[in-house]
């Protein structure tokens, strides 16, 4: 319930002493008093009004101690800041903030921390886009026949030797005389190895080498039921993967050539394709 105003209790409290008159009117003077409604002139809503005054008056009775608690403590407060204020301007008082000063030197590297734990494995990146196709290899055509057509990368044995064909070979072309038949291994002149040299055939090897950015690889490709290689070539499947430097014949410990080594020019630090032909040499 919200506590009676003033003026409204100042006004209850008037009427309740106009009435305490046993005539019906005031303590003034009758004539000059204003007249007052006697107690059975009374309104039951007035006097359910006069009825809750007594307890209206002692709630605000009870919220004036309470005000006066409060503006006790608060004069408490207002007091103790006060000597501190006082304190402050005796002792001196709080002066300006000072300029910021230069930054210290920079402290010295602490020691590296303990290597953290290996992170999980990444997802497989996207296959990356297919090279240019490589140059085309030999193709081995075992022994030469006078009725034959040849094309170009075609390779021949013919009397002890191999050749390969420069460029489209008309039948009837003999290899060694013919400007088109290149030699690509020459015959032996015999005692290097065991028997005779009864025909040539052609052997690949077609691989993946781990290879090093900028560095050159050897790999090599041994003729196979003791054949003797006579020569040979080589060919990247991806020509941007490097670049073939060379090849030469490699002997066994008997000193026997058996092996056809090629070098290349590892352009990346993968694994790189790499195709041999070798020509090797049978003997009976």
């Amino acid at each position: 319930m919200c506590p009676p105003r003033p003026l409204a209790v100042v006004a209850a409290l008037a009427l309740l002493l106009g009435v305490a008159s046993a005539d019906g009117v005031g303590v003034a003077d009758a004539k000059t008093a204003p007249k007052v409604a006697t107690a059975s002139s009374v309104t039951p809503k007035l006097a359910k009004q006069l009825k809750v005054l007594p307890k209206q008056a002692k709630q605000l009775k009870t919220q004036m101690r309470a005000f006066a608690v409060q503006l006790s403590a608060l004069a408490s407060r207002v007091d103790t800041l006060e000597d501190r204020f006082s304190k402050a301007v005796g002792a001196g008082g709080v002066g300006p903030e000072g300029p910021a000063g230069a930054a210290g030197a920079t402290g010295p590297t602490g020691p590296s921390g303990p290597q953290g734990p290996a992170g999980p494995k990444g997802n497989t990146g996207d296959t990356g886009p297919q090279g240019a196709t490589g140059p085309r290899g030999l193709t081995w055509r075992g022994a030469w026949g006078s009725g034959t057509t040849y094309a170009k990368d075609d390779a021949v044995q013919y009397n002890g030797s191999s050749y390969v064909a420069s460029g489209p070979a008309s039948p009837g072309l003999l290899p060694g005389t013919a400007p088109v038949w290149e030699l690509l291994a020459q015959k032996g002149a015999g005692g290097g190895g065991a028997g005779a040299i009864t025909g040539f055939q052609m052997e690949l090897l077609d691989t993946t080498v781990a290879a090093t950015a900028d560095q050159d690889v050897t790999v090599g490709r041994t003729c196979s039921n003791g054949g003797i290689a006579t020569g040979g070539t080589a060919s990247l499947v991806n020509s941007t993967d490097g670049t073939v430097i060379g090849g030469q014949v490699g002997a066994d410990l008997d000193g026997v050539p058996r092996t056809w080594y090629v070098v290349f020019h590892s352009n990346f630090t993968k694994n790189v394709p790499v195709k041999i032909w070798v020509v090797c040499a049978t003997t009976d």
